[in-house]
């Protein structure tokens, strides 16, 4: 697991010059936010089957199906919104994120405290989306 976060976060670093649109941009730094924040029950390729998987009172939802659990349309205003902790998530057990606050924002425009504010809050949501998204198996 510490390999494949060191690993993306490597990539990310290393990419960053190199990349064209804001979109890959995003699908890399999302890729990072994952691995740092959600693999560790979702699992490293999103199936639901993370190192905290057996640990977990509900069981980790395969994100990898979410645009087919949607009539094969990826729902990311939604998923942004759940992410945000703004919708509870039944199989998830309640509201996200639950590792922290890293995407918490309170009234006053911070992050929990985290450098960066309400914007940083909003593009690693952004990101986390792109990526997500680029990880959906067939519809």
């Amino acid at each position: 697991m510490k390999r494949a976060i060191l690993s993306a976060a490597c990539s990310a670093m290393l990419l960053t010059p190199a990349m064209a649109d804001d979109a890959s941009r995003q699908v890399t730094f999302g890729a990072v936010t994952y691995a740092l924040s959600c693999a560790v029950c979702h699992g490293e390729s999103g199936e639901g089957d993370g190192a905290m998987a057996d640990e977990l009172a509900v069981p980790a939802a395969d994100l990898t199906g979410i645009a087919r659990r949607n009539g094969g349309v990826f729902p990311a205003d939604r998923v942004a919104e759940v992410i945000r902790g703004g919708s509870a998530v039944t199989t998830h057990g309640g509201q996200m994120p639950a590792w922290g606050l890293i995407f918490l924002k309170d009234p006053a425009g911070s992050d929990g405290g985290l450098p960066g504010g309400a914007a940083m809050a909003e593009r690693r949501i952004a990101d986390l989306v792109a990526f997500l998204q680029s990880i959906q198996a067939d519809r």
